[in-house]
């Protein structure tokens, strides 16, 4: 195992996620997510997301030397240990999203690549510094998930390649992610690292070369798109600057031209003043149009019958 190569997480929360906004903490110290933040009529709910980005961004202040905030991050960590099941056919360890989700519109429970990455990635920063045998098989289990398609009850995209895509909302019609797919590779690299894994090694290539096939199809030309199949989803500047700092780390991890040739590509439209009107114009046009169609009931025109540019 090499402990020491696992330090900071791929992007900084301690200053977005720290004070927690999106609910409130409990008497326990964990986070609660607020539907309403998501239109829903429930109030309060635990949302594995919310736990383990604000586990991250206390152990990234623990890090810089905020000894209180370690044990922050030991109670989100441990929650997440504590709650994970077992997925409908029994093949690997998951933690369901237990509300309805919007868009595409879904009833609980939901499997998220997203959330099977961050668990582990959250998990392996526990096992660092409190080992336990239960831990490490509750990571091994975990790693599973990314072996299996949605239609085998998994979390991927299988391609005719072979190559895998993880899908942040696993079920159909999967709409392709970018950023959770993102925060899901590296934790598979993680746990590559911490373990020296050869068969997580070969499914870090796989779901790697997905995203890499898939890259292409996630830029209009002057931004990034925040998924593949949904009718014209733009990122918004938050989401496109979690790109560009996702795929400068792992390009750089992984030796990735690719990832690294995007990220300077969408950075150069951040700092291009005819671009940034441009897509700030068909961003405001674009939002209204998806509004203006969420009321008129129309969600089923959201989504594309075909995948853009996708190469397979």
């Amino acid at each position: 195992m090499n402990k020491d190569e696992i330090t900071s997480y791929l992007v900084d929360y301690s200053k977005t996620k720290i004070p927690h906004t999106s609910g409130i903490v409990n008497k326990d110290g964990i986070p609660l997510f607020n539907l309403k933040n998501i239109r829903l009529e429930e109030e309060m709910v635990f949302h594995p997301t919310a736990i383990i980005q604000y586990g991250l961004a206390h152990y990234e202040l623990f890090l810089r030397g905020d000894k209180d905030a370690f044990e922050v991050f030991v109670k989100c960590a441990n929650w997440i240990k504590n709650n994970s099941k077992s997925d409908s056919n029994g093949n690997f360890h998951t933690w369901y999203i237990n509300f309805p989700l919007r868009y595409p519109a879904k009833n609980p429970p939901s499997l998220s690549g997203m959330v099977q990455g961050q668990s582990i990635s959250i998990l392996i920063r526990l096992m660092k510094h409190q080992p336990e045998d239960s831990l490490e098989a509750l990571l091994k289990s975990a790693i599973k998930g990314f072996s299996y398609s949605i239609d085998q009850g998994g979390i991927v995209t299988r391609q005719k390649d072979g190559s895998l895509f993880i899908e942040e909302l696993a079920y159909d019609p999967a709409i392709h992610i970018l950023n959770g797919s993102l925060y899901a590779l590296y934790g598979i690299y993680e746990y590559n690292v911490f373990f020296n894994d050869s068969t997580s090694d070969q499914l870090l290539n796989r779901c790697m070369d997905g995203i890499t096939n898939a890259l292409d199809g996630f830029d209009t030309g002057y931004w990034s798109r925040y998924s593949l199949r949904s009718r014209w989803n733009l990122a918004d500047t938050y989401y496109h600057n979690v790109h560009i700092k996702q795929l400068a780390k792992l390009g750089e991890l992984l030796n990735n031209e690719k990832f690294l040739e995007y990220s300077k590509l969408w950075k150069s439209y951040t700092e291009n003043n005819y671009i940034l009107n441009r897509y700030k114009l068909d961003y405001f046009i674009k939002s209204n149009i998806l509004r203006a169609m969420t009321v008129l009931k129309l969600n089923r025109f959201k989504i594309l019958d075909e995948l853009p540019h996708w190469k397979s």
